[in-house]
């Protein structure tokens, strides 16, 4: 298959793996054909400062859908399932022009943010090594998303296939609605050989829990001449079965919705606002949305990626809000919990882009988690889950003290 055409900006990332490095990753990976690849130690040079929980975090950035979804619920619930189905596939849209790989996270490792200008406020804890299993809460005024998220990788030849074996919950708070979705394929092609490029493809169902209202996507796999690469389809259902929606575009770009059947007509409670070009509309509301009209496409979600131009965050291609994420002063200390990904020696060492020390560090946490783990199975001690407990049939919970210092922090 011919590699798909890449912007500049997506190379830069692949730039820094030199053949020298590739040539001993290639050794490292020859017999590990099959294998998952979180249990293979990656050199640090294919890592950019974050960890693949920051990665949870930055994929809640377009979270005003689940806001819209909120608010136009009493009025249109498909409409609403519309929005919180489009929050779903947006979430992978962070991760378009990124092929850097995110340090794995260590056994309890936590990652919160409060975003105090809109009222969100995002925790995750690694609540399992192997699998690595994270536990996270995105909470706001206006919803609440429970996720269990857990990927199985495996290395196949030059390529790293991710299958999703993750469950997010939303709650919209306003009506109390609840729906879950599950993750979606992804492959990064190139690891050894050709330029690096990721491709996201497979089928994703977002269900409103209590009701048989749902909406299929599929996400096209990209094919020779990069036909069908980003490419999303599929279709909303009414409860008793009819499409509702018709769904097209690309996750990376522009996602349209066409109304098949006529809707209620939203009564909006003030005037739409204008949003300048090039920037997330973080402030809308479902009075700033599109009238949906039978037959005619309409977008529903525009993925505008800010790229940070700042050094050293360029150099990985990251987006201005990982920036953001991976920000870090002396104030944080007495505030974040040792376990912050944040204060991760190897991940401050690479945002420095001092390779050598980075590595040395990274070495030495996971040396210290083994130590650790051997130091549990003496005394025949279970690994205790912080923030977090383990519901049958639930998902994960979010523990009432964990709520309490992070309302205290507004």
């Amino acid at each position: 298959m011919e590699q798909p055409t890449q912007s500049k900006a997506e190379l830069s990332a692949e730039e820094l793996v030199d053949n020298e490095n590739r040539s001993s990753l290639a050794k490292l990976l020859s017999q590990a054909i099959g294998v998952d690849i979180t249990r293979i130690t990656i050199p640090v040079s294919y890592n950019e400062p974050t960890s693949f929980i920051m990665r949870v975090a930055e994929a809640t950035l377009h979270n005003y859908l689940l806001k819209i979804a909120d608010q136009v619920y009493e009025q249109d619930k498909d409409l609403a399932l519309l929005y919180v189905s489009m929050f779903a596939m947006s979430s992978f849209a962070v991760c378009a022009q990124r092929v850097s790989k995110p340090f794995n996270p260590l056994l309890g490792e936590t990652f919160e943010y409060v975003d105090e200008e809109h009222g969100v406020k995002f925790f995750i804890e690694q609540v399992s090594h192997h699998p690595p299993i994270a536990a996270a809460v995105l909470d706001s005024e206006h919803f609440k998303m429970e996720v269990f998220h857990e990927v199985k990788t495996k290395f196949t030849g030059n390529a790293v296939d991710a299958e999703p074996l993750s469950r997010a919950r939303v709650t919209l708070k306003t009506s109390g609605a609840q729906y879950t979705y599950g993750g979606i394929h992804s492959t990064c092609h190139c690891i050894l050989v050709g330029r690096m490029w990721l491709d996201v493809h497979g089928d994703i169902k977002i269900e409103e829990i209590g009701t048989t209202r749902v909406c299929n996507l599929t996400a096209t796999k990209c094919g020779w001449f990069s036909r069908g690469w980003h490419e999303v389809s599929g279709q909303a259902q009414d409860t008793d079965g009819n499409v509702t929606f018709q769904i097209e575009g690309k996750w990376n770009e522009v996602i349209n919705a066409t109304r098949k059947i006529a809707g209620p007509k939203l009564v909006r409670s003030g005037s739409p606002k204008t949003f300048p070009a090039g920037v997330i509309p973080l402030d809308k509301t479902f009075n700033d949305i599109p009238d949906f009209e039978v037959g005619v496409p309409t977008p529903v979600w525009e993925n505008i990626t800010i790229v940070c131009e700042e050094e050293p965050y360029c150099t990985w291609n990251m987006t201005d809000f990982a920036r953001k994420l991976c920000f870090f002063d002396d104030k944080y200390r007495a505030i974040l919990p040792p376990t912050d990904t944040r204060l991760r020696k190897d991940r401050m060492a690479l945002e420095e882009k001092d390779y050598a020390t980075a590595a040395v560090e990274k070495l030495a946490l996971e040396e210290e988690q083994r130590r650790q783990k051997r130091i549990r199975e003496v005394k025949g001690e279970e690994w205790e889950i912080k923030h977090f407990v383990v519901c049958i049939g639930c998902g994960m919970e979010r523990e009432r003290e964990i709520r309490q210092r992070m309302d205290s922090k507004k």
